[in-house]
């Protein structure tokens, strides 16, 4: 059907369609969001369906989404429409972790424990949209996004953000009112999230009027006299919904005598109200159930009563049974005319019916008269149902509306509401409104239990906004106003996490382990236990392995569907890095599989470190970029700059100091905007591995004095962050012995209070160069032949090659050429397979240091000639008979070569001559 009176509109259309595609020429920013917007009834739904059939016609992949007035307030809706036709294939293709919360979403999968992460969901759809657009160009169409519900706009806006311009486009149209809608706040999501450079608008404006005739014509089969049209025209508006509406009145009653105004109201909404009240009383009671309803359908239903509406052209059946109005303004205006008392009336007996969890609870409160607590017990139940899937907005609004019907008599429901609120309010990203709703909470309670509960959740809200003092105020008043077991053991284990000074943070963790009954629940009970180990270590209170395995033990015995990190990190700490890892995977698989990717990208971010550590330098790189890749994918702060740390380290670790430096940068430009202490003092950490790498002594420690004040300043007297060695090193080369003295000596300490391979390898090393410094080479050695000792239990080569060139530097001061040489060769191929280019120049340069003396000042002629041979592996006969001497001559010769040589093998001999045959080249 040709679309008249919007050939401009169309050529706009078209050219969106073709511009950037990967069949057409590509601007600098490509429009990948066009929105047609308009007034309702204006013909924005004629252009939107006329887009998707050409962009069918050109070979688009399109996905249809076309939400209703009632959509808004329902989980993924919109989302699960559009996704409708995509294959089971399809979805199968992606990874379970991004699979597994979209099909959650979508009902093709129930959801499992807890609140489903929006943000998975969005990472899921990414996956499949990118997946889609491998086949070819993909349009997704949205009509009426005004409509379209929260939850499915935010992971639409989080996966367009993601795609390649071009490839993956949205076209919408969009209904303007005349005054601002909380519902146009879907459509201000993507816009918002895609960016403003990326969204093209096509605003669609009145027909003339002799669009208007075509139109007018071509629907009614008539038409009127200019001066009627004309009057049409003015009084729509230009409007072709309206003026339809106003033609039909003019064609059923007959034109008004000139100068009478139009038989119709005056007021737009009400034109669409003309013909419904002409039809029969059942009828409208039917076409009000389908306006209450969110997918209404034949079975729900009376067809009979429906047909005159049917035969009006005002409903149209669907040939898969779903049923709808041929405009949305039939419905709108049909629902807003309905008595409040009629409404609630529909809305109560749509309850009744077999309809969703939420939709029912939505129905249940729109029939409300007053508090009525059984409707707000199903209405949180179809918050916990939005949350599971992913719509933390939803939940949010379904819980509101659960408390507006809580009886006021009922303070422990209404308590126990207004805590849900507040979390689900943060969950959803909305910590203001997080904090506000537990501060309306204070003003009515007096002192007492209740009152502790909602400190605490407000402590826990402040801290997370980098509050942490007034965070500790308010649980210093939650804990003397608690008063039975459970809720102090609650706040003290909430405490310990929140307060930074690690002697006070173990107080609270060992006071909820003794508030805490491990029979009535061992899985919270290993998680505090777990946490006082920690705290313990960190704080310099020695290693408690058996509450490490003794949590562990509670968690599998309990089938968790937590699992604690600390175990992970407990093996990181002591050096042992493969159960590390394997941990570390391990809970990456579970963050997974739950859609938790903003926390797989933190333990990503240490597993990386741990790789950069043991000399899988590649492996780490790659493992980094993914957990920034994830953390900007998850658009979570604290996460991006915990992965930006990690990616400094490795680089660092790998020599690729530009590319450290540039990390630790960026997270201090971003700390700037969100101060985190513990972050910064990670990243001046990293700044010290550069300058240090460099050769910079003095920045790097200076550097690492950031690390030693933030640790002393908690009380951290086992750091976990491994810088002390490079710290101590820096300082010796500045020649600070006094300084350095203290330094190694806190090292030893460690060492001896808590022995690990790491420790005693470096604390010997540090010794061992400090000793040498002061220049007592002869116990230098003996602590640098220690520390090798200790290497031999360490999985960190890196490490191994600059204790063997520590070594190096202790043998050449003592003029032992020969073992000097030795020990720097040895580091060299090291850091020559670990690709750390600073270190592999640093030995090099170690090496060039060693004097070689000339062949002629050690060896006579013949004792030359015959070490030479023997060092190509020849026996004693083979090399009597090549140099035309005697057996005994050989044995000889060879006797006073090893002499003069210093060496006791023929492998010896044969590397030293090697060594002296380089010599002579250079």
């Amino acid at each position: 059907m040709e679309i008249i009176g919007r050939h401009a509109e169309l050529e706009t259309l078209r050219a969106w369609l073709g511009g950037g595609s990967p069949n057409g020429p590509a601007p600098h920013v490509v429009k990948t969001f066009l929105v047609i917007e308009g007034e309702p009834g204006i013909g924005k739904t004629t252009i939107w369906a006329q887009g998707v059939e050409e962009a069918r016609a050109a070979g688009w992949d399109v996905l249809v989404c076309r939400p209703r007035p009632s959509d808004s307030g329902l989980p993924n809706v919109g989302l699960t429409d559009l996704l409708r036709t995509v294959p089971e294939e399809a979805l199968g293709s992606l990874p379970p972790p991004q699979r597994r919360p979209l099909e959650v979403a979508t009902l093709r999968r129930d959801p499992g424990e807890g609140d489903l992460e929006p943000r998975a969901v969005g990472t899921g759809l990414t996956a499949l949209l990118a997946h889609l657009a491998n086949r070819g160009p993909l349009l997704l169409a949205v009509d009426d996004a005004q409509w379209l519900d929260q939850a499915s706009a935010r992971a639409l806006a989080f996966a367009l953000h993601r795609q390649d311009q071009g490839v993956v486009r949205l076209l919408s149209a969009v209904r303007i009112e005349s005054a601002a809608s909380t519902q146009a706040a879907a459509l201000a999501t993507i816009e918002s999230t895609v960016g403003w450079e990326r969204v093209q608008r096509l605003p669609l404006g009145p027909l003339s009027i002799a669009a208007l005739h075509q139109v007018i014509l071509e629907a009614l089969g008539k038409s009127f006299t200019r001066p009627v049209l004309m009057r049409i025209h003015q009084a729509a508006g230009g409007n072709p919904f309206y003026a339809l509406e106003i033609a039909r009145e003019i064609l059923r009653i007959g034109p008004p005598p000139p100068g009478r105004p139009l038989p119709v109201p005056k007021d737009h909404r009400d034109l669409a109200l003309l013909r419904l009240g002409r039809l029969p009383r059942s009828t409208r009671d039917a076409l009000a159930q389908i306006a209450a309803m969110s997918r209404p359908s034949s079975e729900d239903i009376d067809l009979d009563a429906l047909a005159p509406a049917e035969r009006a052209g005002i409903v149209r059946v669907q040939p898969g049974g779903r049923v709808d109005f041929t405009h949305p303004l039939y419905g709108s205006a049909l629902y807003s005319s309905l008595p409040e008392a009629t409404r609630r009336k529909l809305h109560r007996e749509l309850a009744t019916r077999e309809v969703g969890l939420e939709e029912r609870a939505r129905h249940l409160a729109l029939a409300a008269t007053g508090p009525d607590e059984v409707s707000a017990e199903v209405l949180d139940r179809a918050a916990e149902a939005a949350g599971a899937r992913g719509a933390a907005e939803v939940a949010v609004e379904l819980k509101e509306l659960a408390l507006r019907l809580t009886p006021p008599d009922d303070g422990q429901a209404t308590l126990r509401r207004d805590l849900e609120l507040a979390s689900r309010r943060y969950f959803a990203g909305d910590a203001l409104g997080a904090r506000q709703q537990l501060e309306r909470s204070l003003l009515t309670l007096p002192a007492g239990e209740d009152r502790a509960r909602v400190l605490l959740e407000l402590a826990s809200v402040l801290w997370n906004q980098a509050g942490g003092s007034e965070a500790m105020t308010l649980i210093s008043q939650a804990v003397d106003l608690a008063v039975t077991p459970a809720l102090r053991g609650e706040i003290h284990s909430r405490a310990s996490w929140i307060v930074e000074d690690c002697d006070l943070a173990l107080e609270h963790a060992e006071a909820a382990l003794a508030l805490t009954n491990e029979q009535e629940d061992p899985v919270r009970y290993s998680f505090i236990l777990h946490n006082v180990a920690r705290l313990k270590l960190y704080s310099g209170r020695g290693a408690d392995h058996d509450a490490v395995e003794r949590g562990m033990r509670l968690q599998r015995e309990a089938a968790a569907w937590d699992l604690s990190q600390v175990p992970a990190f407990w093996a990181r700490d002591f050096d042992d890095f493969d159960t590390a890892i394997r941990r570390f995977e391990e809970l990456v698989r579970i963050c997974r599989e739950r859609g938790d990717e903003a926390s797989s990208s933190g333990l990503l971010a240490n597993l990386a470190v741990i790789h950069s550590l043991t000399g899988h330098l590649q492996q780490a790189r790659e493992v980094a970029a993914e957990a920034l890749e994830l953390a900007h994918q998850t658009e979570q702060e604290v996460w991006i700059e915990v992965a930006l740390c990690a990616q400094g380290q490795v680089w660092a670790r790998a020599g690729e100091l530009e590319l450290a430096r540039a990390a630790a940068d960026d997270v201090n430009r971003r700390l700037k905007v969100h101060p985190d202490e513990t972050v910064a003092a990670i990243a001046a950490m990293v700044l010290g591995l550069v300058a240090f790498g460099r050769g910079d002594y003095a920045e790097a420690a200076l550097q690492f004095a950031v690390n030693d004040a933030f640790d002393e300043s908690h009380n951290i007297r086992e750091p976990p962050n491994r810088y002390h060695a490079d710290e101590a090193e820096a300082v010796i080369s500045l020649g600070d012995l006094d300084r350095a003295e203290k330094l190694v000596s806190r090292l030893e300490e460690r060492a001896r209070a808590l022995p690990r391979p790491w420790v005693r390898a470096v604390s010997a090393r540090c010794r061992g160069l400090l000793q040498s410094a002061r220049g007592d080479q002869e116990v230098a050695l003996v602590s640098m032949q220690e520390a090798l000792k200790r290497h031999q239990a360490l999985a960190m080569p890196f490490e191994r090659a600059r204790t063997l060139m520590a070594l190096g530097q202790v043998h050449r001061r003592r003029n032992e050429r020969r073992a000097a040489r030795a020990a720097f060769e040895e580091s060299l191929a090291v850091f020559e397979r670990l690709g750390v280019s600073p270190w592999v120049e640093r030995a090099r340069a170690e090496i060039a240091r060693i004097p070689v003396r000339r062949a002629s000042a050690d060896l006579t002629p013949s004792e030359e000639k015959i070490a030479r041979l023997v060092a190509t592996g020849l026996t004693n006969r083979e090399v009597a008979d090549r140099a035309f001497v005697s057996a005994k001559t050989v044995e000889a010769n060879l006797s006073r070569v090893y002499g003069k040589l210093g060496v006791h093998s023929r492998a010896e001999l044969g590397r030293v001559m090697n060594e002296r045959e380089r010599g002579l080249k250079t």
